[in-house]
């Protein structure tokens, strides 16, 4: 069960001086409470209001907004400037945004799997590359010469990385690179995978 709704926390609590209960008429016995207001889906989410209760210590009599003069009012108005939420409120964007970073992060930068491949290429040798952000594409290794490489790059614009899987002919340009060209790429993180054929 998620609980939903919203909450709130006292965050601080003062008596205000030379100022007379306006029931009892008792000198320096007003409290006012300050409390914090949140949401919470499950867990509080985020502050969202600041209220101020005033009573009065002696009598317990507890006064509406309308209830108070100007000066207490001034009072209302000091104690919520003074409020700060707790960082305990922002848990849940703080979780969010943690596992949102580290899911960006893992996915970023993928490491090829057969890295080692780089260094025994043979023909037909399938790679696939980033090309930006979130665009790929893939290439086949058509000869090896002289620490040169040709590829036949796929006849497909970029992809998302979702489609990569179903380019499977390569009838684009020609393409050459060196072997050093080819590991710049992967120390760059653009070769995401190798296959071998």
């Amino acid at each position: 069960m998620i609980l939903i709704g919203k909450g709130r926390s006292r965050r601080l609590s003062e008596l205000v001086n030379n100022i007379r209960c306006p029931h009892c008429g008792e000198n320096e016995s007003l409290l006012m409470e300050g409390y914090q207001e949140y949401l919470i889906f499950g867990l509080p989410v985020f502050p969202t209001s600041k209220t101020v209760t005033v009573t009065c210590a002696a009598c317990k009599k507890y006064f509406r907004p309308s209830e108070i003069s100007n000066k207490v009012f001034e009072g209302v108005q000091y104690i919520k400037n003074k409020i700060k939420p707790a960082v305990w409120m922002f848990l849940l964007p703080i979780v969010i945004g943690t596992a949102f970073f580290l899911k960006l992060m893992s996915t970023s930068n993928p490491e090829p799997e057969n890295a080692d491949t780089i260094d025994n290429i043979q023909i037909g040798d399938i790679y696939s590359l980033r090309i930006d952000d979130h665009r790929y594409n893939k290439m086949k290794v058509l000869d090896v010469k002289d620490g040169a490489v040709v590829f036949h790059k796929s006849g497909h614009a970029s992809v998302k990385l979702r489609k990569l899987a179903h380019i499977d002919s390569f009838d684009g340009d020609t393409i050459v690179y060196s072997k050093e060209d080819l590991m710049k790429l992967k120390s760059d993180y653009k070769i995401i995978d190798i296959a071998k054929e």
